[in-house]
């Protein structure tokens, strides 16, 4: 399965990794269908590499809700 990426301005890598695999397992262990977590994962994971630091691209599911749908 393949899902479009957003294009961001990259400020840091670090953690985007953590972030989409993290989001991920908790996507789908709320139980949302495969597709659903992985775009928004992808969504997290790049949010996430738009600010400097690993914690300072930590965001809310609404957060990220808002930026995606944006």
């Amino acid at each position: 399965m393949r899902t479009p990426g957003f294009a961001v301005d990259v400020v840091d890598v670090t953690g985007a990794g953590d972030t989409f695999g993290g989001t991920l397992t908790w996507c789908l262990a709320q139980g949302q269908p495969f597709a659903d977590a992985l775009t928004f994962s992808v969504a997290a994971a790049s949010w996430s590499v738009t600010i400097h630091g690993p914690r300072s691209g930590k965001a809310s599911v609404e957060d990220i809700r808002r930026w995606r749908d944006g």
